[in-house]
């Protein structure tokens, strides 16, 4: 697994963010979401900064070897028709143009045109006028989704503060978005299609009317929502009864539910640092921002090599649902839940904390088990 620098600004506290799931047999294990957003915004704000900048490097390189070319090319050209001899010509290249790497640059540049083909130059023209727009657009984009995500902040910030008014504001900005979204969903729906495939949430407005429940699952269902993430989400064997009495099964799924958070957040930050430019530019950009990394567990690694669980996998699983209870709680004998479990084990002669743990992860990878679905091709 890659290792990345642990970076922060030594005048203030660091904001952290995680990148495996949070083990939680009492809620979700998607702890930590609104931080990972956070630190998305700001690369993709990075990114495009970068992006900038590069453009305006080539921009200002080209304008270099623009005004070499010109310098460079009447005497080019009487070589060329045979007025004068390449090695008369040579002392006035050099005062002309006193860069080397620039005449270099020159010379490629006409070699490259005497071998292109017209239809080769204007498919280069056209493909940079593209990159050059695609910029503007993204640039442009990220702005105002900024500054929405701006507003909603203030106005969330604003009802925590409970100023008054303000739960009113948020869910006017609300009701307005999901308005907004809503109608432009339903004149361009093929536009949303490939966005809702790789997104596990979509805005509906609830109303008054009957009914309205089922039209928004049904368009929801049109969508295929979230089926290109699929591959993130373990899909766990149905079980008869509640698990309320039954920490065995909620502390199984809770693990199932960590690992699956993790194999979808470490490929994001991978690619995060990918999109900045690598392991330096990760490092000064969290640097510059007051970003922190928490400390990747032990687990990790053997997360990312699960193949999805069933029945076939289900030893792999299990070795790593017990690994992550023991890093994450490692205490977890003496909670309330597991009471039953040490009565018995102690009524067995087995009262060491080792020893009812064991028993207790015996008893959570046998739930486990009773999940697992069948194999699938």
């Amino acid at each position: 697994m890659p290792k990345f620098k642990r970076a922060y600004p030594f005048n203030k506290e660091p904001r952290m963010v995680s990148f495996h799931g949070i083990f939680n047999p009492a809620g979700d294990s998607s702890g930590g979401r609104k931080a990972l957003t956070d630190l998305w915004i700001e690369a993709q704000e990075q990114i495009e900064k970068n992006r900038d900048r590069e453009m305006a490097r080539e921009e200002k390189e080209w304008e270099q070897l623009s005004k070499a070319i010109n310098k460079l090319t009447p005497l080019i050209t009487e070589v060329l028709q045979g007025g004068r001899e390449a090695n008369e010509v040579v002392e006035y290249v050099s005062e002309l143009v006193p860069e080397l790497e620039l005449r270099r640059k020159v010379f490629d540049w006409y070699s490259e045109i005497f071998n292109r083909k017209p239809e080769d130059s204007e498919r280069e023209r056209a493909e940079l006028l593209a990159a050059k727009q695609a910029q503007e657009a993204r640039t442009k984009l990220q702005r105002n989704n900024r500054a929405v995500l701006n507003a909603f902040t203030r106005l969330t910030e604003a009802v925590e503060a409970d100023e008054p008014g303000a739960a009113d504001a948020l869910l006017d900005a609300a009701n307005t978005a999901a308005a907004m979204f809503s109608i432009t969903f339903r004149r361009h729906p093929e536009r949303f299609k490939k966005a809702a495939e790789s997104n596990a949430f979509w805005p509906v407005l609830a109303d008054t009317r009957p009914g309205w429940e089922k039209n928004a699952a049904d368009e929801i269902s049109r969508l295929e929502l979230g089926k290109n993430l699929s591959r993130f989400t373990t899909r766990l064997r149905k079980l008869r009864g509640s698990d309320i009495h039954l920490p065995g099964r909620r502390w199984a799924k809770a693990a199932v539910s960590a690992i699956d958070e993790t194999r979808w957040r470490l490929p994001f930050f991978v690619h995060m640092v990918n999109e900045l430019g690598g392991h330096n530019e990760w490092a000064e950009f969290a640097v510059n921002r007051g970003w922190a990394v928490v400390d990747c567990p032990s687990w990790i690694s053997s997360a990312m090599k699960l193949k999805p669980f069933s029945v076939t996998t289900y030893d792999n699983w299990k070795v790593v649902v017990r690994e992550i209870i023991r890093d994450q709680v490692p205490d977890f004998h003496l909670l309330s839940e597991w009471a039953t479990q040490r009565a018995t084990a102690e009524a067995n002669g087995k009262g060491s904390a080792g020893e009812i743990q064991n028993a207790i992860l015996d008893d959570i990878v046998s739930a486990l088990k009773r999940f697992a679905p069948e194999a699938t091709c």
